[in-house]
């Protein structure tokens, strides 16, 4: 298992997670450039359904679940618009007030990073 190297950051946000046609409220925990980790109460979900989506403003984010402890998912995103990448990076630079690790992540990430 690789360490992780990118910065996580709290965000009390509310947003919704589509699963199997369904939407269910949920609040972002926290994220970075990589994931994140939401709380949620998804009724019915099954370990070998891993992907769902969320949806913050109107956009809709892929995400793998990478883990699952009681009412807490935390996700990997798969796809996503650039737009909205975007919006998260500044985001984590308002968050962090460390505009330079932000870049160096970002940068990392769009290199293909393992640990990002």
């Amino acid at each position: 298992m690789s360490k992780r190297i990118v910065s996580r950051f709290a965000w009390n946000l509310p947003c919704y997670l589509e699963y199997r046609a369904w939407l269910y409220k949920a609040k972002i925990i926290n994220l970075s450039l990589n994931g994140l980790l939401i709380e949620a109460v998804i009724p019915g979900y099954r370990e070998d359904d891993d992907g769902v989506i969320i949806i913050i403003g109107g956009k809709k984010i892929d995400c793998r679940v990478v883990r699952k402890e009681k009412n807490l998912i935390g996700l990997q995103y798969e796809y996503m618009d650039i737009d909205t990448l975007l919006t998260i990076k500044e985001k984590l630079i308002e968050f962090s007030g460390d505009k330079d690790l932000v870049e160096e992540e970002f940068t990392l990430l769009l290199e293909g990073g393992e640990n990002v």
